[in-house]
């Protein structure tokens, strides 16, 4: 079977790319773009690269990202994580509306998202 074909890889590209340590942002970029390039509709990687334009300092790309995994990810509970980034960004920009209402989706999708309730608790 060809890698190509394999739908294993793209899974594979993404591990790696998600266990870099965010320090190497052009490594985690370059698994990413691998996993990506098998797989475009991704929704991991697309979030995960989404998570890396966030740490590299770029919220217009990083929302991009984020946005488009949650999408690609209908809302399922492992969904939750890009809502969390979201709701970061939206602190960071001062957007608190946008923010709550991330932080609000994200516990919604996972309740047990520790992350989540603590951010809705400390808006209330």
């Amino acid at each position: 079977m060809a890698i190509a074909q394999n739908p294993a890889m793209p899974i594979l590209y993404f591990t790696k790319a998600h266990y870099i340590d965010l320090a190497h942002l052009d490594t985690g970029f370059y698994y990413s773009a691998k996993a990506l390039n098998l797989q475009p509709n991704y929704p991991a990687a697309v979030a995960f690269k989404g998570l890396l334009y966030a740490y590299s300092g770029n919220p217009v790309m990083a929302k991009k990202n984020l946005w488009n995994s949650i999408e690609l990810g209908k809302n399922t509970s492992a969904f939750a994580d890009p809502y969390l980034i979201l709701g970061g960004i939206y602190t960071q920009e001062k957007n608190i509306d946008s923010a709550d209402y991330c932080f609000r989706t994200a516990y919604r999708l996972d309740p047990c998202s520790l992350g989540a309730w603590e951010k809705v608790e400390e808006n209330n």
